[in-house]
């Protein structure tokens, strides 16, 4: 999604998450998920952190 809205220069302020740039064990997907934060409650923290971090300027009119 973030290339695509980087091809039609559309530039909004964007969480990015995804696995870590290192080898994650083998196992239980829910396990290993939440070890990497990406379970929902690790999604949670990530976006209100993030979102603390940014006040409503930050985001153009029609998006907030």
């Amino acid at each position: 999604m973030a290339e695509a809205l980087a091809e039609m220069g559309i530039t909004l302020p964007l969480l990015h998450l995804g696995l870590p740039d290192r080898f994650v064990e083998h196992g239980d997907p829910a396990v290993l998920l939440a070890r990497c934060g990406l379970d929902a409650a690790g999604i949670e923290r990530s976006i209100r952190a993030w979102m603390e971090t940014r006040s409503l300027s930050h985001f153009p009119r029609g998006t907030r």
